[in-house]
């Protein structure tokens, strides 16, 4: 069997769940490769968006907000007549030929725009009848959401339920399955061992402040703020992500105070969890 994953880098999120579903499909014994779904429209117009998403959320979130609230109250933005869902579909035919070139079985898109895509697929290509389905990585019923048409799809809460069928999502294929975490998550440590994989003082309480893979959110101010108020059997660790900006900044301002540690992206963010008394973070799907 082969299953096919569309993806997007348009944060880590979709990316860290798809990965979550391919360890499982690889312990069963299943092939799966994952895709940025962006990149059968083209590469650089994966890049351009990618980029531009990652720059607009970590410099100007109000912005951000803004234009996510629009999408939310402007459904029309997503119909299949729109300039956006015509622009998403001109990668139909690059996926379809990816589909029917590599002999999958099914194909599961953690990402709206993927989602949008694939349902071009399938009324371009009727002939295409293959399992389709949709996995949401937020607590939130994402707007687009009511333009696909796949079978199943797969919320991270019953509570949920409604917010998608009133999506035109038919009772009978909402799962409320909860989002995928990777392996790791399921190994737990006991604090002290992770306190001292972390290079931290076993016996001191520790902080962690880790606002998703892109080191957004007010982390300058909270780590200013945390360290006013550190006690001396405490400790800080402040994970910036991709966020190289932040990093340096950071570790600048902060490399005289011994109980400040600055860390750019970490590979085996369960570890820190499992050493952290106190973890502060972003609400998002895989975070909380």
């Amino acid at each position: 069997m082969q299953v096919l994953l569309l993806s997007s880098n348009t944060g880590q999120g979709h990316n860290a769940c798809a990965a979550a579903l391919r360890e499982e499909f690889l312990l069963r014994g299943i092939n799966c490769d994952i895709v940025d779904a962006l990149t059968f429209l083209s590469p650089a117009v994966s890049r351009f968006v990618c980029g531009g998403h990652v720059q607009m959320y970590r410099h100007f979130p109000a912005v951000f907000r803004r234009g996510y609230h629009y999408a939310e109250q402007h459904p029309a933005l997503f119909e299949s007549n729109s300039s956006v869902s015509r622009a998403i579909a001109t990668g139909a035919d690059r996926l379809y030929d990816t589909i029917c070139h590599g002999g999958y079985d099914a194909v599961l898109c953690t990402h709206i725009p993927a989602a949008i895509m694939l349902t071009s697929v399938r009324r371009l290509h009727p002939t295409v009848s293959l399992p389709c389905a949709f996995l949401a990585t937020d607590y939130t019923c994402s707007p687009g959401v009511d333009q696909t048409d796949l079978d199943l799809y797969y919320i991270p809460s019953p509570e949920l339920t409604e917010a998608f069928h009133r999506g035109n999502i038919a009772h009978r294929q909402i799962i409320p399955s909860g989002i995928p975490v990777r392996q790791m998550f399921s190994i737990h440590l006991q604090p002290q061992q992770a306190k001292r994989l972390c290079g931290i003082q076993p016996r001191h309480r520790h902080l962690v402040l880790m606002c998703g893979s892109m080191g957004c959110g007010p982390m300058r101010r909270l780590t200013q703020r945390l360290c006013r108020a550190l006690a001396t059997d405490e400790e800080l660790s402040v994970l910036c992500g991709t966020n190289d900006t932040l990093r340096r900044d950071l570790t600048v301002k902060y490399r005289s105070h011994p109980r400040v540690h600055i860390h750019g992206y970490e590979r085996n963010p369960s570890a820190w969890l499992d050493s952290a008394d106190v973890y502060l973070t972003k609400p998002g799907g895989i975070s909380t």
